[in-house]
């Protein structure tokens, strides 16, 4: 064979490596993913960036981040055809830097221990891509693990729930660290055997193996706990709204047609159900200036609680408007001008069975390039194109509200329940329902709405993703969606869900938890993590530093 396609077969082989942990990685999510995948995926480029030079880590990473990201991220094309490809340069400078950086450290300490500084590094950049502004906080390594939400038999929830349980204590972050520390020791593993085969290179098994039954063991206890306390706790009947209505419709001021709809699905869950929640933006108009102007649009979607009588979260734009006053100078004349002001949030009000507004939240944490435009004012025409495909220039809330519902029982004590408001993807961020469980909510709400991607897998990677705040907080999480999944997700795991993209209601009982409750994620896990993975990144740095200066 010539040297030439002997050099062209090297070169195949050993970007196969990464081409390999890119489809792994990608059929361990959802939808249809094969969670213990995740525990394996990353083998084979943990390995080629222990074996490789730094240029040949950096296109394989190249590669990597191609394939897995364009296969497990597609739907974004479902915005406009070129969104994908504006994502994939963060994603891939995000992808690359623990590996680049391990194969710095991995020169410099050529032993197969130095690899364990792999789960830090990929934990620390998936905080990093799921902090800010500009944020993408889905497809954690940890999300790998989520097959046991769905099962009902206990063994294979308590060994599929192993790892993911110690979210309990040190949170998403820290699950992701230890699917990251599997991969890297069955990596270690694989080094130690092709040295020597001895009773001492076997460690690394042993450590995944103590890693699993300490995790069968804390999701034991935690289910354990569960039932204990739901046992004691007062039950409430809660209807969660799935109207099935495309978000791409175009808009038509007062659709009457759709406010029949959702009328008659709220009718529906009331008859089953103590308290009924909305999807996201469930009427697209703003209902309040409606109210204001007297109209009998507004007015119908307001009467809704009252009409049913039952409590009611209701969901849409709300239009806040005011009046400014200024003058401006025209020939040395002060000539005073006044200006209407509109103000768009995305909103929830809280309404009681009488229709009267108990309390309000404006999400806080808007969505960049959907409800808000990042450099709008440095990129002329960048709003105007944004909002011409998704429609959307809101002001995010300024603080997180508590909703407090009360469920009369008929010939029993009234039971008041603290619920937290939480809008789209805001269930996604760990510090917000933290925050909330803190404030004192008992559950959490989340009203959603996944419809703008048109994609089952968005939707389910959604849910996966939001079953963590249940793991983290102790706390049920409803999610109430337009397309799906609508379900009700228990701190036992169990869970309630109606299919994807169908005109549905869900009523399940909820156990409503002492409020008094705290997990040890909330009082330190997320501190933990946060030191590891910080004293993770200094000795990191700081050995890349000592590889810059023996490289000049």
């Amino acid at each position: 064979m010539k040297p030439m396609n002997m050099k062209f077969i090297k070169v195949v082989y050993r970007y196969s490596f990464w081409v390999l942990s890119a489809i792994l990685l990608y059929f361990s999510f959802p939808d249809k993913g094969i969670p213990f995948l995740g525990l394996v995926s990353l083998v084979p480029a943990i390995y080629r960036t222990y074996k490789d030079g730094y240029i040949s880590v950096l296109m394989g990473t190249l590669i990597f981040s191609i394939v897995f990201w364009v296969l497990t991220v597609d739907w974004f094309t479902s915005f406009h055809p070129l969104a994908l490809f504006g994502i994939l340069i963060p994603l891939y400078l995000y992808t690359m830097f623990p590996f680049v950086v391990l194969a710095m450290i991995s020169k410099v300490h050529p032993k197969p221990i130095s690899l364990i500084t792999f789960p830090f590094l990929w934990a620390g950049i998936e905080f990093l891509r799921g902090s800010g502004f500009w944020s993408l906080p889905l497809i954690y390594l940890a999300h790998t693990q989520y097959h046991f939400i769905f099962s009902d038999n206990l063994i294979f929830k308590l060994v599929n729930g192993a790892i993911p349980s110690y979210a309990n204590t040190i949170g998403v972050f820290g699950v992701s660290i230890l699917v990251a520390l599997v991969n890297t020791l069955v990596t270690i593993q694989i080094i130690k055997l092709k040295e020597e085969i001895s009773i001492k290179s076997f460690i690394p098994s042993l450590v995944v193996l103590a890693i699993i039954l300490g995790g069968v063991v804390n999701f034991y206890s935690i289910i354990e706990w569960y039932n204990k306390e739901e046992a004691k706790a007062e039950k409430v009947k809660f209807g969660l709204i799935q109207p099935n209505f495309s978000p791409w419709d175009k808009l038509l001021a007062g659709d009457f047609e759709k406010l029949n709809e959702v009328k008659e699905l709220f009718s529906k869950a009331s008859k089953e159900a103590d308290v009924v929640v909305s999807c996201e933006s469930i009427l697209r108009d703003p209902v309040n200036y409606y109210v204001s102007r007297g109209r009998r649009f507004g007015i119908e979607a307001m009467s809704i609680s009252r009409i049913i009588k039952k409590p009611i979260v209701l969901t849409f734009p709300y239009l806040e408007t005011y009046v400014t006053n200024t003058f401006i100078d025209i020939k040395g004349k002060k000539i005073p001008i006044s200006q209407e002001i509109y103000n768009y949030y995305n909103a929830a009000l809280l309404l009681d069975e009488e229709g009267k507004e108990l309390a309000r939240y404006f999400k806080v944490h808007t969505v960049p390039f959907g409800e808000w435009t990042p450099f709008a004012e440095y990129v002329p025409y960048l709003r105007e194109t944004i909002n011409a495909i998704v429609g959307g220039d809101l002001k995010p809330g300024k603080e997180f509200v508590i909703f407090s519902i009360q469920v009369k029982r008929v010939g029993g004590p009234t039971v008041i329940i603290n619920a937290a408001p939480i809008i789209c993807f805001e269930d996604l961020y760990p510090y917000i329902t933290k925050r909330y469980s803190l404030m004192g909510a008992q559950i959490l709400m989340n009203m959603t709405n996944d419809g703008w991607a048109n994609s089952i897998k968005s939707q389910k990677q959604h849910l996966v993703a939001s079953a963590y705040r249940v793991l983290e907080t102790g706390r049920p999480l409803l999610r109430a969606t337009n397309t799906g999944t609508t379900a009700i997700i228990y701190p036992n795991m169990s869970i309630k869900v109606i299919g994807d993209f169908k005109k549905s209601y869900l009523v399940g009982e909820v156990p409503i938890i002492n409020k008094e409750i705290t997990t040890p994620f909330m009082k330190f896990g997320d501190t933990i993590v946060n030191m590891l993975i910080m004293v993770c990144f200094v000795l990191s740095i700081s050995t890349v530093c000592i590889n810059v200066q023996r490289l000049r």
